[in-house]
């Protein structure tokens, strides 16, 4: 997979000057990231806004075999992960997934991952960053049992989406096997005569699936299942996450941030120190192209009033636009309706509550039937 690098630095000329202004008191920083290459990746196959209300209301289809994958077995394969994730796996039991976030070198969070136990010490660990996958292919240590398998040009990786997703997959596997699935938990299904995992989990906030596909057999099982379910591209893939509130690790995790800082503390033993900030989903106004949007330049951690503002996506039905950006937590009450954006690339920002698309929390997503 070609990789690219975004990395920002300050101009040479001005940087020593800006560096003391910048760094000590604004605190500075500037990061480096691996990322899958989107270029490779459908941005959308029909209308962006079709293919968003086809998984809010039905069933959509989605193509995530930009992800990083390895196999991982051996009795110390739990102490290699432990050296990237930070999170007591011990207790998982085979068909288990769990959702872990993933570190730098200095501490802070880099992207998160899913693990997924398929038996006595072996899993399956998925990425969007490559690294996470790269620095353990790296590790050499002959004194640990372990074996590392790459996986990414063996296997390929779809995603349903939608309330109606159980229903619409029951036309290609068994639905009632389907249907004792419980959330975060995978199991060995057939699908059209090929073995697959399936896991219960997504990345939209709606009842939704991911399946495991052998790559031989992964285009004609895409033309199947395209058949019957829309399918979505990334734009709309985006859209729907920022919708969730869900964090993507090439925007949220720009800014040097913690577990706590992203509120995702429940999912880390990494106890690392909050840096008071905190992560809010917001409405406002711009006038950005709002496709695939993702911040530039050197970001810097946000001063009291101001959002830093990570993720962005149009609105639906409206000409405001909606996104994720963090905040300064002047105080233990403190909460503010309102902030300023210091780039000026977005306005009128106001503090709304997540999930965007049901505010009120009124539609069920856990139950399968």
């Amino acid at each position: 997979m070609v990789r690219y690098r975004w990395i920002f630095r300050i101009n040479i000329l001005v940087s020593c000057c800006f560096y003391k202004t910048v760094y000590f008191r604004r605190k500075l920083r500037i990061v480096d990231i691996n990322l899958f290459d989107t270029i490779k990746v459908v941005h959308q196959y029909s209308d962006v806004n079709s293919e968003t209300i086809a998984c809010r209301r039905n069933a959509a289809l989605f193509d995530f075999s930009f992800m990083s994958s390895m196999r991982i077995s051996g009795a110390d394969s739990l102490n290699i992960l432990s050296r990237t994730a930070k999170r007591d796996f011990k207790n998982m039991k085979t068909g288990d997934i769990r959702y872990a976030l993933s570190y730098n070198q200095s501490g802070f969070v880099r992207s998160d991952i899913t693990l997924w136990k398929e038996g006595k010490n072996e899993y399956l660990l998925m990425s969007g960053l490559p690294d996470d996958v790269n620095d353990l292919l790296d590790i050499e240590d002959s004194q640990l049992n372990y074996r590392i398998e790459d996986l990414r040009k063996k296997i390929n990786i779809f995603s349903i989406q939608g309330p109606n997703s159980l229903h619409k997959l029951s036309h290609f596997l068994n639905g009632e096997l389907l249907k004792r699935l419980s959330y975060f938990n995978f199991m060995k299904i057939d699908v059209l005569g090929t073995q697959c995992l399936i896991g219960r989990l997504g990345y939209t906030g709606e009842l939704g699936f991911e399946i495991v596909v052998p790559s031989k057999q992964s285009s004609l099982l895409w033309k199947h299942l395209s058949s019957r379910i829309t399918p979505c591209g990334l734009i709309a893939i985006n859209q729907l996450r920022i919708e969730a509130g869900f964090v993507f690790y090439g925007n949220e995790f720009r800014l040097p941030v913690t577990e706590k800082d992203l509120g995702l503390e429940q999912f880390s033993n990494n106890n690392a120190k909050k840096q008071d900030l905190r992560l809010i989903c917001f409405e406002g106004t711009t006038n950005q192209n709002l496709d695939l949007w993702a911040p530039t330049g050197n970001l810097v951690l946000p001063e009291v009033n101001q959002i830093i503002v990570t993720s962005a996506c149009k609105q639906p039905g409206s000409s405001k636009c909606i996104g994720l950006g963090f905040v300064k937590i002047f105080d233990e009450f403190s909460c503010m309706q309102s902030y300023v954006d210091p780039f000026e690339s977005f306005w009128d920002i106001k503090e709304v509550p997540r999930p965007f698309y049901d505010t009120l929390k009124e539609l069920p997503r856990t139950k399968l039937y």
